[in-house]
């Protein structure tokens, strides 16, 4: 497909209409993708799960504290009060089921608080906390990698939108051109200056501009509904592209790369914290608990508390836990060889930039030369036409060959816009 004139010739190119154009930025459709997309606003959800995980990892070192209140109505236990050595006592006493009254229940009440805690599991909740932050982190760098993507998938479909954009202003005003140009003709034929027979070929040429008018402005359309799909919302009626960009867009580094090896870095180091967990298996896990409340039974009241120090040591799982710690290693070593193969990539990817910059430079000034070449071969054609020594072959002949001028300096400027902006050439 043709590209459109570059910005040293728009002021042969614009209409009537662009002076009250709605110009629409890219960064503001950028921002505007970055909020309408479902799919980073799932991963950024995904970022709020993995903070939670952190929050649950950490809460291990907190102690759980818990209050109950229970009544119960068991047979047995009945309280009775006895003498020991001048001091009473009151002792729950249980009929056997022999004796009368054994089946009568007794109801019970018990009010308090308990807290259990963690004291020290050697290094197993600090490798868990370790993992979740990892995943945090990881999580984070591929939101901000997504959204690198976003802005890519924008960057590209907008300047593929200045591409069609152009086209279909070159086109407009080749169409004006061959209609005052069919006119001058009949002009020239009404004075017996040219043959009849020029009306014919110009009337044809007018048709064909026509003709290419109506295709480009289709494919204008057709890029304002890829960059609204981009986007992930519609572009406001009569909006138009930034022409600027063309000569100022930004330099920007290929940093979405970057972001990818950096939440692959960050998922290996989440792989081993979590492979260092289970390596830990063997080691103890020191824990404490304290309860106090009372208990009532019938009219008596009695206290009720119970602290204590517990060690469990786990001795054999079947393996489980080893197997998990080797799946959790090579998947460690999977992420790392990809964040270096990432990393490798960013730099292939700077040089090839740089590189392809300086020939985008050069494409430009050689592409001007050509334009400034082909705008003096169409005036020359043109005068004479009129001074009666052309003819209109001629004409059509420059004014092609001024097209194909235009269109190649129009590719070399989105060419270098392009690698700014780190995106394919539309």
């Amino acid at each position: 497909m043709r590209r459109g004139a570059p910005l040293t010739l728009l002021s042969v190119l614009l209409w009537s209409g662009t002076a009250t154009a709605d110009i629409v930025p890219l960064a503001e459709l950028e921002s505007r993708a970055l909020e309408a997309r479902t799919d980073l606003r799932a991963s950024r959800a995904d970022v709020d799960e993995a903070q939670a995980g952190v929050e649950a990892a950490n809460a291990a070192y907190y102690p759980v504290v818990t209050a109950a209140i229970e009544a119960t109505a068991t047979p047995g236990g009945e309280l009775v009060t006895v003498d020991r050595d001048g001091t009473e006592l009151v002792v729950s006493g249980t009929r056997t089921i022999s004796e009368g009254g054994a089946f009568i229940p007794r109801p019970r009440f018990t009010l308090g608080a308990s807290a259990r805690g963690l004291i020290y599991d050697f290094g197993r909740t600090g490798s868990a906390i370790r993992a979740a932050e990892s995943r945090a982190e990881a999580a984070a760098a591929l939101v901000r990698s997504e959204s690198r993507e976003v802005r890519e998938q924008v960057r590209a479909a907008y300047l593929q939108w200045i591409a069609a954009h152009t086209v279909a202003r070159e086109a407009a005003a080749a169409a004006r051109a061959a209609d005052g140009r069919r006119q001058r003709v009949e002009g020239l034929i009404a004075e017996g200056a040219r043959p009849a027979a020029d009306r014919a070929e110009a009337v044809a040429a007018e048709a064909a501009a026509k003709l290419g008018a109506v295709r480009a402005e289709g494919a204008l359309e057709r890029a304002r509904r890829d960059l609204a799909d981009a986007v992930g919302a519609a572009l406001p009626p009569g909006a138009e592209p930034d022409l600027s960009m063309l000569e100022t867009a930004p330099a920007d580094a290929p940093e979405g790369i970057d972001a990818t090896a950096e939440a692959l870095e960050r998922q290996r180091a989440a792989a081993l914290a979590t492979a260092d967990r289970f390596e830990n298996r063997h080691r103890p896990v020191l824990s404490a608990g304290i309860q106090a409340g009372v208990r009532a039974q019938q009219t008596s009241v009695f206290p009720a508390y119970e602290a204590g120090v517990q060690m469990t040591v786990p001795l054999w799982d079947g393996g489980a836990e080893a197997a998990q710690a080797s799946a959790a290693r090579a998947q460690a070593e999977a992420y790392g060889a990809r964040a270096a193969a990432a990393r490798a990539q960013l730099e292939r990817a700077a040089v090839a930039s740089r590189e392809a910059f300086a020939r985008a430079e050069s494409e430009i000034e050689l592409a001007t030369t050509l334009v400034n070449a082909a705008e003096s071969r169409l005036r020359l054609a043109e005068d004479r036409y009129e001074q009666g020594a052309g003819n209109l072959e001629a004409i059509a002949d420059a004014r092609g060959a001024l097209l194909d001028a235009r269109t190649e300096l129009i590719q070399a400027q989105l060419h270098r816009a392009a690698v700014r902006l780190g995106v394919p050439a539309p």
